[in-house]
C-alpha cells in the first residue's frame, strides 16, 4: 500500500479515534448500521465511484498510518471492492458490506482515477467496531460538488451485527 501523506495519515488516525472528524458525525439508529458503506454523489454529473480494500490487519499502526498484523478473514472480504454508478445528487447503502471486527485499508477513486487534491481523503483506516471504544462506524464515499470524493468513517448509535467491545 502506498505511504500516506502527513495530512491523510493525521485525518485518518482523527477519523479512527474521534467520531466526530470533519464530515464525521454522530447520527441514529435509523441510519446504516455499524459496517455498511454509503455512495454518495453531490456532483452535478454522474459519476462511477469505487472502493477497494487494500489490506486488512488486526490492529492500526499509528507510526505509518496502515494497517498491521495477520487476521483470519474470508477472502471476499481481504479482496473486497465496490462500484456504484450514481447519478447526480444520488445515494446509495451497502448494510453488511464490512463483516468482519478489523482494520480495513480501503481507498477509493472516481471514475477509475484518484483524487491527487492533499485536501481530499481517499485512502482510509476503518473499523467498524474499533477495539475499546464503544462507538461503531460506517463508512462514507461522498463525491463533493467539486467533483472531488472523500472517504468519511460515521459513527453511528446502530450497531447492527457488532457490539462494542470496550473491555480492550
Amino acid at each position: 500500500m502506498p505511504s500516506l501523506n502527513r495530512r491523510a495519515f493525521l485525518a485518518t488516525l482523527g477519523a479512527s479515534t474521534v467520531g466526530n472528524f470533519a464530515g464525521c458525525s454522530t447520527i441514529g439508529p435509523d441510519d446504516p448500521p455499524a459496517g455498511s458503506l454509503q455512495f454518495i454523489n453531490q456532483d452535478s454529473l454522474p459519476h462511477a465511484i469505487q472502493l477497494a480494500v487494500t489490506d486488512v490487519g488486526s490492529e492500526l499502526n499509528n507510526e505509518t498510518g496502515t494497517v498491521a498484523g495477520d487476521v483470519p478473514v474470508p477472502a471476499p472480504q481481504r479482496n473486497l471492492t465496490a462500484t456504484e454508478q450514481l447519478s447526480s445528487e444520488e445515494s446509495t447503502t451497502y448494510t453488511d458490506v464490512f463483516t468482519e471486527p478489523v482494520w480495513y485499508a480501503v481507498e477509493c477513486t472516481v471514475d477509475g482515477q484518484q483524487t491527487t487534491q492533499e485536501e481530499f481523503q481517499t485512502e482510509a483506516m476503518f473499523h467498524p467496531a474499533p477495539p475499546g471504544r464503544e462507538y461503531v462506524n460506517y463508512l462514507q464515499a461522498v463525491l463533493r460538488d467539486s467533483g472531488q470524493i472523500e472517504l468519511a468513517v460515521v459513527t453511528t448509535d446502530n450497531s447492527g451485527r457488532y457490539t462494542p467491545d470496550i473491555s480492550n
